[in-house]
């Protein structure tokens, strides 16, 4: 539990989720303002205890998403190098397993290498596949 405290709250906390997390409190203030006067008649409105578990239950829902959210901004992905990654990282696959030389790249007209025989197989595929 030391540990724990070692560390500033801005360490688990994503730099822009102060700034999301207090527009959707204006936003469910809003929304709980609404449903606490929403029937005319005082006699149908929701009661003090009603209106504390709505909002609760909305500072709950906005702080997950919001922190969803901020984690998602802050993370500093960038897709178009997240691609070029990845197809570099299946041709080398590919040209490991021999099936380059099949034409078997994304995109190439060849035949698949699994046709030659279970054996070509990885071994977790050949135990699922094959009958014992």
């Amino acid at each position: 539990m030391d540990q724990l405290l070692d560390f500033p709250l801005a360490f688990y906390l994503p730099d822009h989720f102060p700034l999301l997390f207090g527009i959707s409190i204006l936003v469910s203030v809003g929304v709980v303002c609404f449903y606490a006067k929403k029937n005319p008649n005082p006699h149908f409105r929701p009661g003090n205890r009603e209106i504390c578990m709505i909002s609760m239950f909305l500072l709950m829902i906005s702080g997950g998403g919001c922190w969803i959210t901020a984690k998602m901004l802050d993370s500093g992905i960038d897709p178009v190098k997240m691609g070029e990654q990845l197809e570099s990282a299946q041709r080398q696959v590919f040209t490991e397993r021999g099936s380059a030389r099949d034409g078997n790249l994304p995109g190439s007209s060849g035949t698949s290498n699994f046709a030659e025989g279970p054996d070509e197989l990885p071994e977790e595929i050949r135990e699922a596949v094959m009958p014992k």
